[in-house]
């Protein structure tokens, strides 16, 4: 047998008071940030592409003279890996 149960008036007040006071778990950031509060700035992802809004890694790789996952480290002038 199931029991069919009705919110009171009193009961959605207090659901929608739960809600506005956790976070949200995601935030869409805004094209060129990333980070849980979209306040990281990303890196130099090549051929123009944005990074991933919640890590900040380049999934398509680095411009030419950046490195690293988040294409945020200067290469050497000696250092021609991609």
């Amino acid at each position: 047998m199931h029991a069919l149960v009705i919110p009171t008036e009193s009961s959605l007040l207090w659901v929608l008071s739960v809600q506005n006071l956790c976070p949200p778990l995601f935030v869409d950031c805004e094209e060129g940030g990333y980070g849980e509060t979209c306040t990281r700035v990303c890196g130099h992802c090549s051929n123009g592409t944005v990074c991933n809004r919640t890590d900040g890694s380049c999934p398509s790789g680095c411009q030419r003279s950046w490195m690293g996952p988040r294409c945020d480290k200067k290469k050497d002038e000696g250092n021609h890996l991609q």
